[in-house]
């Protein structure tokens, strides 16, 4: 039964919200689980473990680059469908993923599983208008956002002990099981396209058809996507977004043996250090729709501030010993995911305010950037090591993209206030 929008709009933790949180961790739990068990999957194809290690940076480039290729391919498809069909890929891609008997069609099944995971995130967020009343967006937003750090935190340990009782093939049937029953929730709970009261007949879906420029041809339909770029707070959010997971990844990527070698944390409790990471990035992910609910985008400049002062820090903190050196460690944890809810919102304000006509596209830019960040930081790092030898220098060169995306927030508040002036 087609749901409206009247009777969908709930409270902050509703069965609607919960159903999108449990698709954000599927989702997550796709693109993570590979790095738990890569020695499995090398030893099971007869593949080098570097060969499989590769999938982990092809996932994220083409994550990064199919989300705002499809949001612009399918701009104009009414979005419960949009979403179906890209949960309907996404889905193909694991089953195809966990019958993979090669290396090569292993690779095909990542790079279709990529290829939709970051639009079918980017959608579900346009759904939070629909479930949500305008107040409690930020928050439903952060709670949505969470069911990837979830996914960071218990994706990788569940994966490694599922392939340890099973095989890694059924860590993604596990996925496909999972998605299967959320998919069921969702299309109870959502609204659906032209449903009495559903977005479709939204004043910002009015807009945008008029708005519509006459001339539908690709290229005119191209640029009416890209004119979010026109918007200098589009900019500014978007490079805040990339340099932020820049400097942290500088750092991140080699968290394992930073936490072993460095800080001297025994290989035994490894586990339980990682855990306690994971655990402060949720709390973060939380804790970001109260500080976009009292601050919003004017906590910014002091969340990258603190950010950038954590990691030039760092050698100091590692080199005290393990109690200073994991506080600091579970410190950036706990900063870095606080700007999450107001970076999307704001996507989706200028959107709607002024760009109805790609308000889709808007929203894929915030996983966009996020993994161009990933992508870049984790190339500084290996670069940066590969020239000294030392972990010691990565956080002091996160530090330094952290101060960019600071200085990018500040200018942000700036044209932020003064276009409310």
């Amino acid at each position: 039964m087609a749901r409206t929008k009247e009777n969908t709009r709930q409270g902050i933790v509703s069965l609607p919200v919960i159903a999108l949180t449990t698709l954000s961790f599927a989702l997550g739990c796709s693109e993570f689980i590979v790095v738990g068990i890569l020695p499995d999957i090398a030893g099971s194809l007869a593949v080098d473990i570097t060969l499989v290690g590769n999938l982990v940076g092809l996932f994220a480039g083409v994550y990064a680059i199919g989300t705002p290729v499809l949001a612009i391919a399918t701009a104009r498809v009414p979005k419960f469908r949009l979403l179906m069909s890209l949960c309907a890929v996404f889905a193909i891609g694991n089953v195809a993923t966990a019958l993979a008997p090669t290396y090569e069609v292993l690779m095909v099944a990542r790079v279709l599983t990529a290829s939709v995971s970051g639009a079918a995130c980017t959608v579900s967020m346009t759904f939070v208008a629909d479930i949500a009343a305008p107040g409690a967006r930020p928050k439903v937003i952060a709670i949505i956002f969470a069911g990837f750090s979830v996914a960071s935190v218990l994706g990788v340990p569940l994966g490694t002990a599922i392939a340890q009782a099973l095989g890694w093939h059924a860590a993604f049937w596990v996925i496909c099981a999972l998605l299967a029953a959320t998919i069921s929730v969702l299309v109870r709970v959502l609204p659906h396209d032209g449903a009495k009261g559903a977005p479709a007949a939204d004043a910002a879906a009015r807009r945008a058809e008029a708005d519509r420029p006459r001339d539908t041809g690709p290229a005119a339909f191209l640029l009416s996507q890209l004119a979010v770029f026109k918007d200098a707070r589009v900019r500014l959010n978007a490079s805040q977004i990339l340099l932020s997971m820049a400097g942290l990844y500088v750092y991140y990527t080699y968290l394992n043996p930073l936490l072993v070698q460095v800080i001297g944390v025994p290989e035994a409790a490894l586990p339980l250090a990682l855990a306690a990471y994971g655990a402060m990035a949720i709390l973060s992910n939380l804790s970001a729709g109260v500080v976009a609910d009292r601050w919003g985008q004017r906590a910014l400049p002091a969340v990258y501030g603190v950010l950038a002062a954590l990691l030039a820090v760092l050698p100091a903190t590692t080199s005290a010993g393990p109690v200073t050196g994991i506080a600091n460690c579970l410190a950036i944890a706990y900063v870095t995911a606080l700007h999450n809810s107001q970076v999307q919102v704001l996507f989706m304000e200028v959107a709607e305010e002024a760009y109805p006509q790609a308000l889709n596209f808007a929203s894929s830019l915030n996983p966009t950037f996020y993994n161009i960040g990933i992508a870049a930081g984790s190339l500084v790092g290996g670069a940066l090591l590969a020239q000294t030898g030392t972990y010691a220098w990565l956080g002091p060169a996160g530090a330094v993209l952290a101060l960019a995306a600071c200085a990018c927030a500040v200018r942000l508040n700036h044209v932020v206030r003064a276009r409310t002036r």
